[in-house]
């Protein structure tokens, strides 16, 4: 196995490994700037079981919010959520998410 190939199965094993659904919630406890009612908008659209049953968003949002815990810049983050969108033309909930972490 290519060294590369191995680094990319460990990382997609350790981002499967993930609850996405427990580290959602966490993310929508913390603290935020934006309102009650906006958070919760937002947070109702990501919330949507249909988003998690797609094992490339799970991964996707499992990595948004491994960057969040580990301190990553929210800048690099917010471009990492565009790339996602560019790449899944049509994917909505996104849109979400990108307002979730600017709040932060």
């Amino acid at each position: 196995m290519v060294p590369e190939e191995a680094d990319e199965r460990k990382l997609e094993a350790e981002l499967e490994s993930i609850n996405v659904e427990d580290e959602l919630q966490k993310l929508f406890a913390r603290k935020s700037t934006l309102s009650e009612k906006e958070l919760d908008f937002y947070s109702a659209r990501l919330n949507d079981g249909e988003i998690l049953k797609s094992k490339e968003n799970r991964l996707f949002l499992a990595s948004i919010l491994k960057d969040l815990e580990a301190g990553q810049d929210n800048l690099q983050i917010d471009t990492k959520i565009l790339d996602f969108m560019k790449n899944h033309v049509g994917i909505t909930w996104c849109v979400s998410l990108r307002r979730i972490v600017a709040g932060l």
